[in-house]
């Protein structure tokens, strides 16, 4: 792992966002690390694509409906 205090030169510029034809903002998710019951629904703690740990995000199912680390997300916790 690069130590940017230690190699600041070396700290990688993080991706922008993708515009969608609607001109949504979207980033890319590179996993989802947690699940939690919120009222009836869930929320997933998601890992942004060229982003830190510090970056993590917690984001509702209903914004994730149509997500393939969702997809991962589930099948992996159906196979425990």
């Amino acid at each position: 792992m690069n130590d940017v205090h230690l190699f600041p030169a070396r700290e990688l510029p993080r991706p922008g966002p993708v515009v969608t034809e609607d001109g949504q903002l979207e980033n890319f998710i590179e996993k989802i690390i947690d699940e939690r019951k919120v009222g009836r629904g869930k929320r997933y703690l998601v890992c942004w694509v060229g982003f830190g740990e510090e970056d993590n995000e917690w984001i509702a199912w209903r914004d994730l409906e149509d997500c393939e680390a969702l997809d991962v997300w589930e099948k992996e916790r159906s196979q425990r």
